[in-house]
């Protein structure tokens, strides 16, 4: 790979995959000086010497992958995690037996994808296909956030073998209701509900709570992922709701919280959230049934 700076290191940064062709690190040194005079001729920007050739030796790969497990891991819960962990040494695994050069896996092409899918789908389940198939999805998007991949063009999902089974959720209003009743267990906040006052009617996302310092906690939630549409409104929620409460000009405090009722937050959402000092609560499933069991274990003890 390519790191450079076509505006000097206080420029944007620019990380460039090497052609397959190169096969060795003094091809990739003619490559990238050849591509330094292009733009020093077309003046794109000035070159410095500030630019690295990142060669990807076997020795180094493994390091490289696992700064990208960091970054999945800061959005995941631990079980998936190690999930994910497992899953893609076989996708390891499947590039050193294969030959196939380890750029492949950072701009991959929907061939690589089939390819991958027909060499597993004869040794294991198609749900495994499928788990190691959302596992270099997540690993994609650690590459992703540390600058060295562009977004995918394709959907993965699209090359699953079977579709997934989604696991049965209860609606949102269930999960709005047994946080309402029990904040501190479910949100692990001592929060009181508030009934929605009269003068922001409409406007209240899903659950309103005060704080015992007068102020108030605003909870969106979301099942299984949080998209696009939602992040936005949470900041017009926010704006709007604070406008409203605020009286005589006097400043109210108000938190927003994103709850999702799932296992994980895409690092682009999650990224969103401490951008604007939302909170994050990722609920898997699993874990808010052992919390009603113990209510319902309390209640008929």
């Amino acid at each position: 790979m390519w790191d450079f700076y076509p505006n000097g290191r206080k420029g944007r940064r620019i990380v460039r995959t090497l052609p397959g062709a190169i096969k060795s690190k003094e091809q990739a040194e003619i490559y990238v000086n050849k591509q330094r005079k292009d733009i020093i001729n077309f003046g794109i920007g000035r070159q410095h010497k500030a630019d690295d050739i990142v060669w990807f030796s076997q020795e180094k790969v493994e390091s490289f992958f696992n700064t990208a497990f960091k970054e999945v891991q800061s959005a995941t819960t631990e079980s998936t995690y190690r999930e994910i962990r497992s899953a893609s040494n076989n996708i390891l695994k499947f590039i050193n037996e294969k030959n196939i050069p380890y750029f492949a896996l950072i701009n991959p092409t929907p061939n690589l994808i089939i390819e991958y899918v027909s060499y597993r789908e004869g040794l294991v389940s198609n749900r495994t296909v499928n788990k190691e198939l959302y596992a270099f999805k997540k690993l994609h998007e650690g590459f992703v956030n540390l600058g060295y991949a562009n977004p995918l063009s394709f959907d993965l999902s699209k090359f699953y073998v079977k579709e997934k089974q989604k696991r049965k959720y209860f609606s949102e209003k269930f999960y709005e209701t047994i946080f309402e009743r029990y904040p501190k267990l479910f949100l692990g906040e001592d929060l009181s509900f508030v009934e929605t006052p009269s003068q922001i009617q409409g406007l209240i996302p899903d659950s309103l709570f005060a704080t015992k310092d007068d102020g108030y906690v605003v909870v969106e939630i979301q099942k299984e992922l949080l998209d696009r549409n939602h992040t936005y409104k949470i900041l017009d929620y926010r704006d709007k709701i604070e406008a409203r409460l605020s009286q005589n000009g006097t400043h109210i405090n108000i938190r927003m919280m994103v709850v999702i009722i799932g296992d994980e937050c895409s690092l682009e959402r999650k990224s969103f959230l401490e951008k604007y000092n939302i909170e994050l609560k990722v609920l898997p499933v699993s874990q808010i049934e052992k919390k009603i069991l113990t209510l319902l274990l309390k209640s008929s003890g």
